[in-house]
């Protein structure tokens, strides 16, 4: 019989489990997890945003399973990792056990650029998740020419490709704010509604060009390269948890981006619910609960999420 052990100190905090995944609690949800990775990678869309969704209560475990997914995509070559694909049995075709390995072939040649962790926390009228994912980039961009200041002239071309990939999604991004704060005359108001139209072109410019600048230079087999996008605990921020999967839906899109978000779908749902409710008013008509459930269910389809154990079920 299998046991579940606890380590004091470990009761509130993010486990990222390294090794014996096969023996851990969530192994059932890293390979679902890992499963619903190799089919992003296998067919990328660009019109759609590419989302794992970790979901339960609080408690169950999202962000600790996220996290060590997280890690698992930084190095998919790791020897824990490989003994888990090879020793996992997803099916079986007659007498034959089909692995996880064998399910994954596009997932174990992929690379994954993996940014810091989102806290929904510091989301607010001016700082959103845009902000922070352009800030998070750029911050990687800088540190790496302070760190190679040789590059500056051998990579000319390419830095200056990259700054103007930057320069534009900022562009947009800064004319949709002042669009939305008012004052502008006609033309401006043109340009307004012209960034709107780009930015998610200009973000999905920005995401290619950002991973081609950092892996040019790498020899070796060729891979195909996405940047990994994670948002802990998208539903607690509840001013402004509608305005983020909007944004999320609108722009964080492209066939190179991958989003992991970890979330209570019920409480998300009445976060939305709640908003529909404030713009639709004084209109009590609408049914705002399902028309925000038919909306998340858009935005993360069923087969998109990873489902957290219940302690009854372990």
């Amino acid at each position: 019989m299998e046991s579940i052990k606890f380590y004091q100190g470990q009761e509130d905090v993010v486990v990222i489990e390294e090794t014996d995944f096969g023996q851990s609690i969530f192994r059932e949800q890293y390979t679902q997890a890992l499963l619903q990775l190799e089919k992003i990678v296998a067919k990328p869309k660009d019109s759609v945003p590419s989302i794992v969704a970790f979901c339960g209560d609080r408690g169950e475990g999202k962000s600790s399973c996220m996290e060590t997914i997280l890690k698992m995509m930084g190095n998919m070559e790791a020897p824990a990792i490989n003994t888990f694909m090879e020793e996992t049995v997803v099916q079986h075709d007659g007498k034959k056990p089909i692995t996880l390995q064998s399910l994954c072939p596009h997932l174990q040649k992929a690379k994954f650029d993996i940014l810091e962790t989102v806290d929904p926390a510091f989301f607010d009228e001016k700082h959103n998740v845009l902000e922070l994912v352009l800030g998070q980039m750029f911050s990687n961009y800088s540190k790496y020419l302070n760190d190679n200041p040789a590059k500056r002239k051998e990579r000319k071309e390419d830095i200056s490709k990259l700054q103007m990939c930057f320069h534009d999604a900022k562009w947009c991004q800064n004319h949709i704010w002042k669009s939305i704060k008012g004052g502008y005359d006609p033309i401006e108001e043109l340009d307004a509604l012209s960034a709107g139209l780009q930015l998610r072109y200009k973000m999905q410019a920005l995401i290619e060009e950002y991973l081609k600048f950092f892996h040019s230079d790498e020899g070796g087999e060729e891979k195909e390269r996405f940047l990994v996008v994670s948002i802990d605990d998208l539903d607690l921020n509840v001013s402004e948890a509608y305005v983020m999967a909007e944004q999320i839906r609108k722009y964080l899109i492209g066939a190179h981006c991958v989003l992991l978000i970890s979330l209570k779908v019920d409480q998300l749902i009445e976060v939305i619910a709640n908003y529909l409710n404030k713009r639709t008013a004084p209109n009590k008509s609408l049914d705002t609960p399902a028309m925000a459930s038919k909306y998340l269910t858009k935005l993360i389809p069923m087969e998109n999420r990873v489902i957290m154990p219940k302690v009854y079920d372990l």
